[in-house]
């Protein structure tokens, strides 16, 4: 027999002193305690930091663990230090056959490998998972998109009456944008915050994570108005394209305006604009002056908040508008999205309006089937008033096919996940909401809620804190901060605090 080497000593020792054994036994038996705190503790509503807690436990222990078998064996006299390994002995292992000498190495090394799994995989897949997956909005990942922030138009009238039309062009520009697909549109609740700003655009688009901005401004006066508009690369601060519009106001000119941007923007940042990409953005949804006038004075009081008096007036702009045009079909979408806020908001609560909500959608469907405006009208009826999730998420699906980057309806289509119980899957699509609506409190809130939902209260605190920097005297916020608080670590105090900052909150 040729003289055993010391690398064989030691492979013979392992075996000898049981270590391999104990590495198999000790890796499985860890990774089913690490898969069973995973499903078990959050349905004892035990905080995050509990399944941590078992994890790293398990990974530290697994060391000692080996150390302790390595140095001590249990006899029938109890457990005693391990007795020094004779000659023969050692030369007994590693005389036997390599299939049997190496198997509790393997074994030894599959338990490592479950241990690893189990516990590393805790931390980075479990833990990434949530902020990598695409919940199903249907977005490529991998997709490259160029983004962009439209500024608030300057109304450049000298006249208040205005303000409604310069407003109304920006969101109808804003709604063309984001129908390119290869376009991501800051939504304008964010940009709205930038009215008047004296903000360089450099700063601007850093806070927006944007790198191109459009500024512009309108001009009427009677029936004719003037539209100046310019793209700014926000790296280098030059000027891409810029231009300038005018002539007699007609709703052929308007479109035709806005559609000639949205080519010019797609060209200047080499973005992709497919043929039905372009033939959506030249469609004319009416020829009537003053009914496209009344609607986007009702797009404008919807917008503005969700009081009672902002959505009836809103309601009245759309059936004024339908009056003038009844093929309207952006119109007929805006009346049921108004009537179901009536109703949402417990400002009325007949059934007539409930029937009136759901055929106001159908015929702005059945007048443009691939309406989106209309795609949300219909998604909003079934979700607020049949709890009907299921026929909800078609419409929402099919919306941001059409029109992807909309973060209202990403934030729709979160609210209908979390309440069909697809918490995490919500969670990306409230997150995808703020990409698009980074100075939003309310998407922001909404992401600190569900993971609240999912016990992960770092995060939520995380994000809640961040919505309360977006808006300081939130009470919402400060409210779902004390409960968070009270739920991660039972921090009467903290919670406390949080509350009685919220009783002198604004809103």
């Amino acid at each position: 027999m040729s003289e055993t080497t010391g690398y064989q000593r030691f492979i013979a020792e392992l075996k000898r002193r049981n270590v391999f054994r104990l590495m198999a036994l000790y890796g499985a038996a860890s990774f089913a305690v690490i898969e069973a705190a995973d499903v078990i503790f959050p349905r004892m509503a035990l905080p995050d930091w509990t399944v941590t807690f078992v994890v790293w436990l398990l990974l530290l222990g697994f060391p000692v663990a080996i150390a302790i078998a390595w140095a001590f064996e249990r006899t029938p006299q109890g457990v005693r230090r391990t007795d020094e390994a004779e000659t023969m002995e050692i030369e007994a292992i590693v005389s036997q056959s390599a299939g049997r000498r190496w198997s509790a190495a393997l074994l030894a090394l599959a338990g490592t490998a479950l241990l690893l799994a189990g516990g590393v995989g805790w931390f980075t897949g479990r833990r990434a998972a949530p902020a990598e997956a695409d919940g199903g909005s249907g977005i490529d990942s991998t997709e490259v998109r160029r983004t962009i922030a439209v500024l608030p138009f300057a109304n450049l009238s000298g006249d208040a009456e205005a303000q409604p039309f310069t407003d109304g062009l920006h969101d109808d520009l804003l709604t063309q944008l984001s129908k390119i697909g290869s376009l991501k549109v800051i939504s304008r609740t964010s940009v709205l915050e930038y009215r008047d700003t004296e903000k360089k655009v450099r700063e601007i688009a850093r806070e927006l994570g944007v790198e191109s901005v459009l500024e512009g401004g309108v001009q009427r006066a009677g029936d004719q108005f003037r539209l100046n508009v310019q793209l700014i690369d926000a790296g280098t601060d030059e000027h891409l394209w810029a231009e300038r519009y005018g002539g007699e106001f007609t709703v052929a000119n308007i479109f035709d305006v806005q559609a000639e941007i949205a080519g010019q923007i797609t060209a200047a940042l080499e973005a992709q604009l497919s043929p039905e990409e372009r033939a959506g953005i030249a469609r004319r949804p009416t020829e009537d002056v003053e009914a496209y006038e009344a609607y986007l004075r009702g797009v404008d009081h919807w917008k503005t908040g969700y009081t009672e008096s902002n959505i009836r007036s809103a309601e009245g702009m759309a059936s004024l508008a339908i009056e003038r045009d009844s093929s309207f079909a952006e119109a007929w979408a805006l009346k049921s999205l108004t009537s179901g806020e009536l109703y949402w908001f417990y400002y009325d609560r007949s059934d007539s309006i409930q029937e009136a909500t759901h055929r106001y959608a159908l015929r702005a469907l059945e007048l443009q089937p691939d309406l989106p405006l209309g795609l949300h009208a219909l998604a909003a009826y079934h979700y607020r008033m049949h709890l009907d999730y299921d026929r909800a998420m078609e419409s929402v699906d099919r919306f941001l096919e059409l029109q992807p980057a909309t973060a209202e309806i990403e934030g729709l289509a979160g609210a209908i996940l979390r309440r069909k119980g697809e918490t995490e899957a919500a969670l990306n699509r409230f997150k995808r909401a703020v990409e698009l609506d980074p100075r939003s409190n309310n998407e922001t809130t909404e992401v600190g809620i569900t993971a609240y939902i999912l016990r992960r209260h770092d995060e939520a605190e995380t994000w809640l804190r961040r919505a309360l920097a977006l808006q300081p005297d939130s009470r919402p916020t400060f409210n779902y901060l004390a409960t968070n608080r009270l739920r991660a670590d039972g921090d009467t105090a903290g919670a406390r605090e949080w509350q009685e900052q919220s009783r002198t909150a604004g809103v």
